[in-house]
């Protein structure tokens, strides 16, 4: 090919990119693609009023002849352009403001009154906001309208303000064939005032399409979900997306977590359909923090599970802290005459995820379709399985008692945590006794060791047989251990899920702990300190001393209280224990940034942990020490003489989770004995 053939081809080639250009550019300004698969989703909002039902609308298949593809929309002959705020600050009549944008006729902010952003500040709580450099993120922002399979975008349509008021406000837009009026589209928020059902935390939202000439409608309707809460810890977890699905003949919801930064929402994830789950249908969804709930239930249908979809996916994936946005959308609903409208209603929950609130004597959020009161607890992950909601709740009233005696929530931890190491405390010794069983077996496989060290089958032989004759106190070992881990758990599930430790001060703000719903922060810092970690990057933001306390702490427990083999250790145990030692200080670096309500309990636990063995420990040497020395003590029960005399030792209680338990651990020791007497008889091979 000569340079003449070279520049026919590259002209021609120009030519054609040039024409798919412009091309492409034509077709997407008469034909735009549909918004609900490009733009992000925006948080939502609802109110309290009556839902509107649709009159005369049938759901099914497109009836009679498409409309023309010149469908767009225009404005409305009256109204505004204009922004406008429903509610008031004004805390005895309204527990939010909602500012409202024409933008979509979506939520530009909700500012909840009855709380602060800061501990630090006294600007009010603000959330549901669109997410910055993501246009059409507006929550609760109408994506798009189908009409006979024409998407007509909704986001930026030319929507107006008609009407307005202190509790409610309504926009405009109208849907055009040509110079031809066939819908309208109104948006309707109701916000009610304070009362005792919902406390005025919910929001109504009605859009709704109605027919204006007498042509077949096939309408379908997308918004926005709600956006993210702000994030209240320093901790991944803290953020995430809840979908609840109905069992309607029982009435009851199950509902499902997907954590804002795990992998539902990381990059190249499809968008997550939060509709359906084991032939269950949602009937609410939405965004939470630890504190704080942004939650839609859709009302399309008169049982509420079903009429509607639900999406959500990942904003800016490749980012650690990403966001996520959500979409409702409404079935297809056909439209046959002039005057039919179609509703869809959405029942909206702006508030804390508190039980004052959520469990209310007479609250609407304890029952179906809401039953929001199941959010307080979401257990989740590997050991979510290993306690009880009963148990979590029974955990946090006690801590409630303990508040209302001494009026301060890290107090009351304290209290609750001692309470809870008292009545475990028999477990707890039962387990010190025969780990201290256990530390004494080493010696005995280091003598098997060195007798059968040339016969390699008999040292098997007798290692089995040893441990067989150990399993007991193996056992009775390690099962006070597992009954206590549903405790803790729970009382770590309570802790976290109690609202009233935001912003709430430790030992009466005597101290430099002001928040114990954040890290204790003596020594805060103008930007975070990245510390690089072995798999992570640690974030430091703050000088925190709890953290540091509890790695003293746990040293202090591993190296003095820990069982550790008697007589001298192998090399291999040798490694063990410093393996040990070291990874105990990698579980305060888990805690830094834990908030410090969690760290106190923690910290509390483990110093009466090491104080409770110590004292264990040194009652069983004393003994141990007297049954050498020749006094050997025999419990037994009084008789009737030192009855009479008073000088009884009171008979245990019989019956209960203890007794049961202290008959196991007989019944488990005396088949030790046995065995011990039977080796006895024979020859060890």
């Amino acid at each position: 090919m000569d340079k003449r053939d070279k520049i026919t081809v590259g002209v021609l080639i120009g030519l054609v990119v040039a024409s798919w250009l412009l091309y492409t550019t034509w077709f997407e300004r008469h034909y735009p693609p549909p918004v609900a698969s490009t733009q992000p989703a925006a948080s939502s909002t609802a109110d309290t009023s009556p839902s509107t039902t649709q009159s005369g609308a049938t759901t099914g298949p497109t009836s009679g002849p498409a409309i023309s593809t010149g469908l767009h929309a225009i404005e409305p002959p009256e109204g505004k352009s204009e922004s406008v705020v429903i509610g008031s600050a004004d805390k005895k009549t309204h527990a939010m403001q909602i500012f409202l944008t024409p933008h979509g006729a979506g939520v530009e902010k909700v500012i909840l009154n009855d709380f602060k952003a800061d501990v630090h500040s006294q600007t009010p709580y603000t959330f549901q906001e669109p997410y910055a450099n993501h246009p059409g993120t507006e929550p609760l922002s109408s994506q798009s309208i189908a009409i006979n399979g024409t998407e007509i975008n909704l986001t930026s349509a030319p929507w107006k303000l008609i009407k307005s008021d202190t509790n409610s406000a309504t926009f405009r837009v109208l849907i055009a064939d040509g110079d031809t009026p066939v819908a309208e589209v109104t948006k309707t928020y109701t916000l009610s005032q304070r009362n005792p059902s919902d406390e005025g935390y919910e929001v109504h939202v009605d859009q709704t399409v109605r027919a204006l000439a007498d042509r077949p409608l096939n309408v379908k309707q997308v918004v926005n979900g709600p956006t993210e809460p702000p994030r209240e810890i320093e901790r991944g977890g803290d953020l995430s997306v809840l979908a609840a699905f109905a069992d309607t003949r029982h009435q009851t919801i199950d509902i499902d977590q997907h954590l804002a930064d795990g992998g539902d929402f990381k990059k190249d994830a499809q968008p997550l359909d939060l509709s359906q789950k084991d032939k269950k249908h949602s009937i609410w969804a939405g965004q939470v923090s630890t504190y704080f709930n942004a939650l839609v239930l859709p009302k399309v249908s008169d049982n509420f599970a079903q009429g509607f979809t639900v999406h959500a996916r990942g904003l800016d994936p490749e980012l650690e802290d990403r966001h996520v946005v959500m979409s409702f959308e409404s079935d297809p609903v056909d439209l046959k005459a002039s005057g039919q409208q179609a509703a869809f209603p959405l029942y909206v929950y702006f508030g804390p995820k508190s039980r004052g609130v959520l469990k209310a004597d007479g609250s609407i959020y304890t029952t179906y379709p809401r039953n929001y009161d199941a959010t307080l607890v979401i257990r989740g992950g590997w050991c979510g399985f290993c306690t009880w909601d009963w148990l979590i709740n029974v955990l946090f009233y006690i801590l409630l008692f303990f508040h209302t005696i001494f009026r301060d929530w890290g107090v009351g931890i304290i209290c609750l945590v001692l309470l809870v190491r008292a009545a475990l405390h028999p477990l707890t010794r039962s387990g010190q006794i025969h780990m201290m069983k256990m530390q004494k077996m080493a010696p005995e496989m280091a003598k098997l060791k060195e007798k059968y060290a040339n016969d390699k089958e008999a040292l098997n032989q007798a290692m089995m047989e040893y441990q067989k004759e150990a399993m007991p106190a193996q056992l009775m070992g390690c099962l006070p251990m597992f009954l206590q881990m549903p405790i803790w758990i729970a009382l770590w599930s309570a802790l976290q899920s109690t609202f009233e430790l935001r912003q709430a001060p430790f030992l009466y703000g005597l101290t430099w702990i002001k928040d114990l719903a954040k890290p204790d922060a003596l020594i805060s810092f103008s930007h975070p300190v990245p510390i690089p970690l072995i798999f992570t990057t640690l974030h430091v933001q703050a000088i925190n001393i709890l953290p540091v306390l509890m790695a003293v702490a746990t040293y202090v427990n591993q190296k003095y209280f820990m069982p550790k083999p008697t007589g001298a250790m192998t090399p291999e145990q040798e490694q063990t224990q410093k393996m040990t030692q070291v990874m105990s200080m990698f579980f305060p670096l888990m805690f830094y940034t834990f908030p410090s309500g969690l760290n106190i309990y923690y910290l509390t636990s483990m110093t009466l942990g090491i104080v409770e063995s110590k004292i264990i420990r040194d009652h069983i040497k004393q003994r141990e020490e007297a049954e050498k020395a020749g006094r050997v003590f025999v419990e037994t029960r009084a008789t009737r003489g030192a009855r009479q005399r008073g000088d009884t030792t009171p008979e245990p209680k019989k019956g209960g989770l203890m007794q049961k338990f202290a008959d196991l651990q007989k019944k488990v020791e005396d088949m030790a004995r046995e065995q011990q007497k039977n080796k006895g008889k024979g020859k060890r091979p």
